[in-house]
């Protein structure tokens, strides 16, 4: 099934996670990023039990210092 991230469209198998999603970016490590899954941020606790369908969008925001 297709969905996008950061609108970047990225196939993936049906009834992936976003963990599983995630994993296939190489980005389930990364501790300094917020989640969000059609504009509700998603708590890294609840990654490998929320179900992705077709079409969903994931915002992958990264951290940043500075000022």
């Amino acid at each position: 099934m297709n969905i996008f991230v950061n609108d970047n469209p990225l196939f993936i198998e049906e009834g992936a996670t976003m963990l599983s999603a995630l994993k296939v970016l190489k980005r389930e490590d990364d501790k300094k990023m917020a989640v969000a899954l059609n504009n509700k941020v998603i708590s890294k606790s609840v990654w490998d039990t929320t179900v992705l369908h077709e079409g969903d969008k994931i915002v992958i925001i990264k951290a940043a210092y500075g000022g």
